[in-house]
């Protein structure tokens, strides 16, 4: 819920998807003493009447694990939706859905088999939920894209942009523009300032040692009643497995309800003498509600009070503030903003998304394992033109008053209809059952058929509206143009932004990765309908010597089944390709890369080399020749594969 016309995302008190130094967000800080505290004791098993009839309700009854949840409306909802609450290590092994609710829930994606769910996807993080990540992602985007991605403000980040940032001040560090700084890593609005006078911030980077977000103040913001706002909306981001591998096929729903959060002091263009009166100039609820001002939601009335409805502004405010033609322009404005925003970085959590779970065998049958319930916090200015001011992928679902438990139980109530409807306690026995008919009929898993007919793919995910869900993406059929600007936007995303195959540790192994994958491989040769040759076994990746198997799949080191000089795996370092090599040594040929052995075996021919059988190159003419002395001591060349990568030894 940072404020004013920052595109930024919230932060985490500890690292999160390998990203260090990062805090909570604000949301969730600000839950943490008011849910945890207050939350009753649960059981982990909900009486059953009767004796038989109790075993066999348990079996199908779809387990739901609460142990990282803090919001006691989610675990209601979960119990009304007929899901068995679990909290111990023993039972939330077998969890059909895993809510975590805290910045420890990377720590939870190895343990995600195919037919579970877990409330967050991964790469969210680095990718939106980060002020400076989400500036960098959108800006970028506004190159390509200016009259698409113009909700996001002029945006800066520091010191890195500095040198730019003071050229739009005059000789003595003035500006007639205010300026709006947050640091990276701050929440619940603290570190924020307005200033004009680029002496302010050289002194808040000074002061904070951090890095800061910069945008250009919305000086001229939409009131109501005289104070600023801003809007709090609720989003769903799923998905389906797609029919390629490696691919995800995205699905938004924009819920047609949220928040409206209000200053409590009335606002006044910024100047000299009040741009430190935070609670004039930053609608963070964190701050507001410890002001005297601070007016409660009470009763049914949703449109009084500092916290008012989504659907009280767009139906009864704006109607009577601009009309239904402004209004419904607004809204066609908030769900493309939503979407343009997660097709910006839609690439980005694909390739995290493949890389962070286990390994799935049946293809992508049993659905997507990742959804999200994210807050997109949006300002309006006079003008009814929405700007991006935070993302927070784990927001609050703390109920202070009726107007909260309302909207937000509707909120995961509906989400959990939406990728939860069709899950049951027979779901991994499914799974199992899929993996070996798979195995039996000797199909592939690139074979197995598209994923978007999967059992565990419930006809919610494509239907263009649920209840108060809005399915924002794909547009809906009677909006072709609209659907034709998304998968223009989408198209080119995919071709100029593609993430990098990361380089980490092999894919984390399972329980049921360990129990399946011998058999399927021993069973079929993967991507092809054809079965492995007899007495083949399952495909082994290359031996080191001294008898230990090569890791695969991304490992941090590499060896070549040639280099018998070497007894241990070479280690690949953090030196990236451009990095200078090692200098060699004395008496020493530079063979391009020093310290790696020399290896013998059969030669890869270089790029650009011709097919072998075919007409040799012609040969250079004998002045420019090597001598044979060096060609005789310089090692043959041998390329070792892993993965998407190629190492020429």
């Amino acid at each position: 819920m940072v404020e004013e016309l920052d595109g930024q995302p919230g932060d985490h008190s500890q690292p999160v998807d390998g990203q260090p130094g990062g805090e909570c967000d604000e949301d969730v800080q600000q839950g943490i003493a008011e849910a945890t505290s207050a939350k009753p004791a649960q059981c982990d098993e909900t009486p059953q009447p009767g004796a038989a009839e109790a075993t066999s309700a348990k079996a199908a009854q779809p387990l739901f694990n609460y142990s990282q949840c803090m919001y006691d409306v989610v675990i209601a909802t979960a119990k009304s939706k007929g899901f068995r609450a679990v909290r111990t290590e023993a039972k939330i092994k077998a969890a059909n859905v895993h809510w975590i609710d805290n910045c420890s829930y990377s720590d939870w994606f190895a343990r995600i088999e195919p037919w579970m769910r877990i409330n967050h996807f991964p790469g969210m993080f680095n990718a939106l939920a980060r002020k400076s990540r989400l500036a960098r992602n959108l800006s970028r985007m506004q190159r390509l894209f200016p009259s698409e991605f113009n909700f996001l403000p002029e945006t800066y980040i520091v010191p890195d942009d500095l040198q730019d940032l003071s050229k739009k001040f005059d000789d003595v560090g003035q500006s007639k523009v205010m300026y709006i700084a947050k640091p990276d890593a701050g929440t619940q609005g603290r570190g924020i300032f307005l200033f004009n006078s680029i002496d302010r911030l050289k002194k808040g980077l000074a002061e904070k040692d951090s890095s800061f977000v910069v945008q250009r103040y919305i000086s001229r913001p939409m009131l109501i009643e005289g104070l600023k706002f801003d809007l709090r909306l609720y989003l769903l981001v799923c998905a389906h497995p797609g029919a390629a591998p490696g691919q995800l096929v995205p699905r938004y729903y924009l819920h047609r309800d949220g928040l409206v959060r209000l200053c409590t002091t009335e606002y006044v263009a910024p100047t000299a003498e009040n741009i430190n009166q935070r609670m004039m100039h930053l609608t963070n609820y964190a701050i507001n509600k410890k002001s005297k001002d601070f007016v409660q939601n009470e009763g049914d009335d949703d449109g009084a009070g500092s916290k008012r409805s989504l659907r009280w502004f767009f139906d009864e405010f704006l109607v009577e503030e601009c009309g239904e033609k402004e209004r419904d322009k607004l809204w066609n404005k908030l769900k493309g903003l939503c979407v343009k925003m997660l097709l910006a970085v839609h690439p980005t959590l694909e390739a995290e998304y493949f890389t962070a779970f286990p390994r799935d065998f049946c293809g992508g049958h049993m659905g997507c394992r990742s959804f999200s319930i994210i807050g997109v916090d949006v300002m309006v200015d006079r003008k009814y033109r929405p700007y991006l001011i935070e993302i927070n992928h784990l927001p609050s679902f703390t109920c202070d008053a009726g107007l909260d438990e309302d909207i937000k139980s509707r909120v995961v109530s509906q989400s959990m209809d939406i990728v939860c409807s069709q899950l049951s306690g027979e779901d991994r026995n499914k799974y199992e059952a899929l993996v070996a008919q798979m195995q039996s009929e000797q199909v592939g898993v690139a074979d197995a058929g598209s994923a978007d007919t999967a059992p565990g793919n419930g006809w919610l995910l494509d239907a263009e509206s649920y209840e108060d869900f809005v399915r924002v993406y794909p547009a809906a059929a009677d909006a072709p143009k609209l659907a034709a600007r998304y998968e223009s936007i989408f198209s080119r995303v995919r071709e100029v932004f593609r993430p990098v195959a990361s380089m980490r540790a092999k894919r984390p192994s399972s329980a049921g990765e360990k129990a399946a994958g011998p058999a399927i491989a021993a069973g079929y040769v993967a991507g092809r309908k054809e079965p492995a040759p007899a007495g083949a076994g399952p495909r082994l990746p290359p031996r080191l010597p001294g008898g230990r198997a090569a890791a695969t799949g991304g490992p941090e080191t590499a060896s070549s089944p040639s280099c018998a000089s070497q007894g241990a795996p070479i280690k690949l370092g953090p030196r990236s390709r451009s990095a200078p090599a090692r200098p060699p040594g004395k008496g020493e040929l530079n063979t391009g890369l020093p310290g790696l052995p020399r290896c013998s075996g059969s030669p890869t021919p270089p790029r650009g080399s011709p097919p072998r059988g075919s007409a040799p190159l012609a040969r250079r003419p004998a002045s420019r020749e090597r001598a044979p002395a060096l060609r005789e001591a310089r090692p043959m060349r041998q390329s070792l594969s892993m993965g998407n990568a190629q190492i020429v030894l």
